[in-house]
């Protein structure tokens, strides 16, 4: 039985991030009360559509090279991963953003996203913002400046409300986007204003050897190997029915969809993220000094299934009513998703934190070849079952596929935490053979 001590401070870390997150995530509830009378479903439909968009770019923008920064002992090493990650973000921005102007038309009229028209050509800056936030919350995370991380989402919450506010007051529909926008600029911003007053903005500048970066990102070629399909496959799968869902239903009911999914995950997601957040830092240290995670990751899991268990109840029974209740009759049909989704999204809750085991363990071919699944699943079910134009009966397959696919990777999550549970596994088998 493996007996592993946890450090006393890794809970005092969680404690530290959810508070500041919990703040930021806070103003974004609050925000939930207003921006529902200020915009309507189509003006969250476009919205949602652009997250999407964005998400699935940034995937492969990096080459997931990001997830890597908190592997490395040393300083160094860490520095020259971030370096790549910027270096391979600004050069796929900067291609991306040709193919548009060159085919912008086309790709707008083949994939049905009239919605982002005004703001196509804005794409490829908010993919480039997106990675340079990222990058530097994985920095900042692996140096433990979690108070900087919660003042991060403090800062990009309040511009997010602020600007969205104003533009729903003076009646611009665009305004969640613009919003969207200016909150990132502000969250890279005081990232950045960070690393100048430690004076880390330096160490940018010194040791740009193409040898030893290119050393670097050989070392960590799993992560755009395997970690980066796996990521397109798995973002594929979250991204997919917003594409399907504006390409069968439209705009209206895509904005239903993307209310429902940002009401129900935000608040118990300030606690996934909180956890999943310190857990990340911590497994991967446990794993490099000990061989095993799998302590802290059951007293994780066990964590978040008591905190869990009875706001999703809820939501299986009460989400329609609440949803009129809080936020308009108008948003009545979003309760509805939520409570077909309610399954899908405990289990969300409960796996998202501990999911970087495969990573730590550097078992990236096992997580794409999961992701891989996922996607043609999900791709499959959602066409098949929205030309029967029954949204209803869409959610229902999206729900069953995505729970079956969670319970596997706490499964694997569980088995690839300890690598004295492998070795004894591969060495009984070469016995039997």
């Amino acid at each position: 039985m493996i007996t592993l001590r946890v450090p006393g401070n890794y809970f005092k870390n969680i404690i530290t991030l959810f508070t500041g997150i919990l703040l930021a995530q806070g103003i974004q509830i609050l925000l939930f009360l207003v921006l529902p009378r200020l915009y309507s479903p189509q003006s969250f439909g476009k919205l949602t559509l652009m997250l999407s968009v964005v998400s699935i770019l940034s995937i492969m923008a990096s080459g997931k090279y990001e997830q890597a920064i908190v592997l490395p002992k040393r300083f160094q090493t860490g520095i020259s991963v971030l370096k790549i990650t910027f270096l391979l973000a600004f050069v796929f921005c900067s291609l991306l953003m040709l193919i548009f102007l060159l085919f912008g038309q086309p790709l707008i009229i083949a994939l049905k996203l009239q919605l982002l028209a005004d703001w196509f050509y804005v794409i490829p800056l908010m993919v480039l913002l997106n990675i340079l936030s990222v990058g530097l919350f994985f920095w900042f995370t692996r140096n433990r400046e979690y108070r900087l991380i919660a003042k991060n989402k403090v800062s990009e919450n309040v511009v997010f409300g602020v600007s969205a506010i104003s533009m729903g007051l003076m009646k611009i529909p665009i305004g969640l986007v613009i919003a969207r926008f200016f909150g990132q600029i502000s969250g890279v911003l005081l990232y950045v204003f960070k690393l100048h007053k430690k004076g880390e903005w330096g160490h940018f500048k010194s040791n740009n050897e193409p040898k030893l970066l290119k050393a670097t990102a050989i070392r960590y070629k799993k992560f755009p190997k395997f970690s980066m399909f796996a990521g397109l496959f798995n973002t594929g799968a979250a991204e997919v029915p917003s594409f399907v869902i504006n390409y069968f239903y439209g705009p209206l009911i895509l904005g239903w969809w993307g209310f429902a999914n940002s009401v129900a995950t935000v608040p118990l997601g300030v606690i996934s993220k909180s956890v999943g957040n310190v857990f990340n830092e911590q497994a991967a240290k446990d794993y490099v000094q000990f061989g095993s995670c799998r302590r802290v990751l059951l007293k994780t899991l066990l964590l978040l299934i008591g905190i869990g268990i009875v706001p999703f109840v809820i939501l299986i029974f009460y989400a329609p009513q609440l949803f009129a209740l809080i936020f308009g009759e108008e948003w009545r049909q979003a309760g509805k998703y939520v409570q077909i989704l309610s399954p899908n999204y405990f289990f969300q809750f409960i796996s998202n934190p501990v999911t970087s085991v495969l990573l730590i363990a550097e078992r990236q071919e096992v997580d794409m070849l999961i992701e891989v699944f996922l996607l043609i699943g999900i791709l499959s079910f959602m066409l098949v079952f929205g030309r029967f134009h029954s949204i209803e009966l869409t959610l229902k397959a999206y729900t069953i596929i995505y729970s079956i696919y969670y319970l596997t990777i706490l499964f694997l999550s569980y088995y690839y935490s300890s690598r004295k549970d492998l070795a004894w596994s591969l060495k009984k088998t070469m016995i039997t053979s």
